[in-house]
């Protein structure tokens, strides 16, 4: 016993090295790859003079690790164009597996590339480092219709009456 300080000297135990190997584990756990299982997608609302209007942030929760199913992808932009047409889908997908390509592209100043999706199909993520993860976006462009776009455009058929000729038949 230590009579200073009335304890037991021999049961103390030090335990700051858990907290240390805690903290080593957490920053470990930032550069694992890591499938991604949601992906922010950034609705851009354009006004007729190509200026900003409004941008709506969504965390998008992904039905299947690594890929956005292409109806899922028709229902968000049908859900959310108000009285915009469908302008742009621009993908940016970081596929850095190694934090050495991380720095190669800080050092090199690599600018960042965006995918234009023409089509709406599944579309796929690549794996990326945990900490990299919320980089993943999609951007969906939406610019505001025109008067002439916002009309249905009526089509007017015309039928002609055909011409027919008739041919009498003589017996003999």
């Amino acid at each position: 016993m230590d009579p200073d300080t009335d304890t037991d000297t021999d049961t103390e135990i030090d335990i700051t090295w858990i907290d240390k190997f805690q903290e080593e584990s957490e920053f470990y756990d930032k550069l694992c790859i890591v499938p991604i299982d949601y992906v922010t997608i950034k609705l851009i609302y354009i006004d007729k003079t190509n200026t900003i209007k409004h941008v709506k942030n969504i965390n998008f929760k992904l039905s299947v690790n690594n890929k956005i199913k292409k109806e899922e992808l028709y229902n968000l932009v049908l859900e959310n164009k108000k009285d915009y047409k469908l302008s742009a889908i621009l993908q940016y997908d970081t596929n850095i597996l190694k934090v050495k390509e991380l720095y190669s592209i800080i050092e090199n100043r690599t600018p960042i590339v965006l995918k234009n999706i023409t089509f709406i199909n599944d579309i796929e993520l690549s794996q990326t480092l945990s900490f990299l993860r919320s980089i993943n976006s999609l951007y969906v462009l939406y610019s505001e219709k025109t008067e002439d776009q916002k009309k249905t455009k009526k089509i007017f058929y015309s039928i002609k009456p055909k011409s027919t000729r008739r041919f009498r038949y003589h017996q003999n």
